[in-house]
This record gives C-alpha cells, structure tokens and sequence, in this order.
C-alpha cells in the first residue's frame, strides 16, 4: 500500500483536482458577469399606422414574423386580410435575415426580399430597430424607396398552441 499512495502522487492528484475546481468557479463567475443571452424577441409584431411606411408596404395590418434562434434571425414581412388570417404564406421559408447586435444603438437588424406582400415582390427591405417591453421601435427602407421610415410595432400576445411557424 506504500508503494501505491506515495506522497508526490498524493500531491500531484489533490492539487490537478483543486486547480481544476478553482478553474471552473472562475469560469462560472466570469460567464455570469460577461456572458449574457440575447432577449426573447421571436413572434409577430404588428405595426401601428402602417400608413406612414414607404411605398408597397402601406397596407393595413402589415405583420413582421421573427424567428430567433440565439443572436441569428428570420423574419417575413405579411399583410393580414380582413379575416384576420395571415394572408401570403403559399412561400414558407422567411425572406428577411439578420442577427441581433447587442452591442449597437439598433440591435435588430434584418434585410431581404419582401416576397409574400403582392406590391412589393422582389424588393429588398431593410429594417433596423429596438425591442422595448413588447414594442419594436425602428428604421425601415425599401429598394424603390431608400429613404429610412421610422415605425412602432406591437407584440401580439398568442398562446403556444395557436402560434405559427414558418419552416
């Protein structure tokens, strides 16, 4: 049994394992204090007084669809008919793409194709906003229309099992 337990070994062994456990308390400390997960922002936001938008995009009950996925983004820009059902959804890949930037004064920032709008297929959109309590607060632009629109959208509030997704 002496050979076994020696005390250089005993000592290499208690000391791999403490300087491993003050490691991972170190780690741990630094990840809470530094490392933060990006805000729950997935779902539909339904612009107010979509009538102030650049062109095509004037129509009522104009909805932005985010889906999130960390810091990665999809969005899809849809017009709601007068039934209340979103309307546009023959295509069921998201059109618009972007991440979530934390450290900018915008975080949200998503551009692509607005395809699922009639008036405005093949032009290429770019929002940039903020996410305050339920409300995206922001910048867009269209190809034929360059010029920066600010806007407000609201959240809209469904259960889980109503909600849709866009594959």
């Amino acid at each position: 049994m002496n050979k076994i337990l020696k005390p250089k070994i005993l000592t290499f062994y208690v000391g791999a394992i403490s300087f491993t456990l003050i490691l991972f308390k170190a780690v741990n400390i630094l990840a809470a204090n530094y490392i933060q997960a990006s805000p729950e922002i997935d779902g539909n936001y339904l612009f107010i007084d979509s009538n102030n938008l650049p062109g095509c995009l004037k129509a009522k009950n104009l909805l932005l669809s985010i889906q999130q996925s960390g810091i990665y983004l999809n969005g899809t820009l849809l017009a709601r008919n007068s039934n209340q059902q979103l309307s546009g959804l023959t295509e069921k890949r998201p059109s618009l793409f972007g991440k979530w930037q934390k450290s900018s004064e915008k975080p949200l920032n998503l551009s692509g194709k607005v395809n699922q709008i009639d008036r405005c297929q093949k032009q290429l959109v770019k929002i940039r906003g903020m996410i305050k309590s339920k409300t995206l607060q922001g910048e867009i632009s269209l190809t034929s229309f360059p010029e920066k629109v600010k806007f407000t959208a609201v959240k809209e509030t469904t259960q889980k099992s109503d909600k849709q997704t866009i594959h």
